[in-house]
């Protein structure tokens, strides 16, 4: 293998893959790289990738990443796509190298725990030109850390802020509703954050929003989702005890509705009939047919 040029290398899923499979891959022509959930590839593993200069897309999904394996990456100037999510022992100072990412477009840090405030401060430079950010699980950033990092999105499309729950106050939103992010954002994961009804004026102001994920806010109800873009297409609710029925009024474009675990009763249920474009709907776990 050592002598072919080898342009997509996918072992995704390959739990037995080790560091040393990957030495015969040194290479320049290497274009896609997948190691997702191969938990046996750690920072020397990818160390031994070199001069990955025509590298566009890598998929690290549940690697065993720490410190030093991200510097790997130093000349991939032409990289629009990064998979860390699961990379659950990634340091702030193992996310450094990131910044020098000049084509940098789609970033997924979903559930690297340890990852604080410096890290955000790293990845900065890359916020004008992010069109895809998820930060999920990011319990350790701070309110004033992330609405510094998410003031400077000016691309968002694809936002994911689910389980911040220590930074996810009202002014991280407003800060976002003040830039172009309230023309360009489509998608925006809440997911169990402390908002309120009150907050969702903010939400409301998206204007391009098509998808918004809710999951587990306990402090919203019914009176607050009046308050959301009206192109949502994709609304979940799941697990939002406060709420019972959705304004058809507003959200009459809505395709999909994710009531699972939410506060829906019997005599709720027929307000569903006034959502003409409705196709998929969850009601699982919900108090109905009692």
């Amino acid at each position: 293998l050592s002598d072919c040029d080898v342009t997509r290398l996918d072992l995704s899923s390959c739990k037995d893959v080790t560091d040393e499979w990957l030495e015969p891959f040194s290479t320049k022509a290497l274009t896609h790289l997948s190691l997702a959930s191969c938990p046996g590839v750690t920072d020397a593993g990818l160390l031994h990738l070199t001069e990955l200069g025509a590298l566009r897309h890598a998929n690290l999904m549940g690697c065993t990443l720490r410190s030093k394996g991200l510097v790997t990456f130093k000349q991939s100037y032409l990289m629009t796509s990064l998979n860390l999510s699961g990379c659950r022992h990634l340091t702030d100072e193992a996310s450094k190298p990131l910044a020098h990412l000049p084509a940098l477009q789609h970033l997924r840090l979903r559930g690297c725990r340890h990852l604080t405030d410096t890290a955000l401060s790293y990845l900065s430079p890359l916020a004008p030109q992010l069109k895809t950010l998820d930060l999920n699980e990011g319990a350790q950033f701070s309110a004033s850390a992330l609405t510094a990092c998410l003031g400077l999105l000016h691309e968002i499309e694809h936002l994911d802020l689910g389980y911040c729950s220590k930074g996810m106050k009202r002014e991280t939103l407003e800060v976002l509703t003040r830039g172009r992010a309230s023309v360009t954002l489509q998608t925006l994961i809440l997911d169990a954050s402390r908002l309120t009804n009150a907050d969702m004026y903010s939400v409301g102001q998206f204007g391009s929003l098509k998808v918004l994920s809710l999951r587990g806010i306990t402090t919203i109800s019914d009176a607050g989702l009046c308050q959301l873009p009206q192109g949502l297409e994709i609304l979940n609710v799941g697990f939002c005890r406060g709420v019972r029925r959705l304004p058809a009024q507003v959200l009459s474009q809505l395709k999909k509705i994710n009531f699972a675990h939410s506060g829906l009763r019997d005599p709720d249920v027929g307000s569903l009939s006034e959502f003409p474009a409705l196709v998929d709907l969850n009601l699982g776990s919900c108090a109905i047919g009692e």
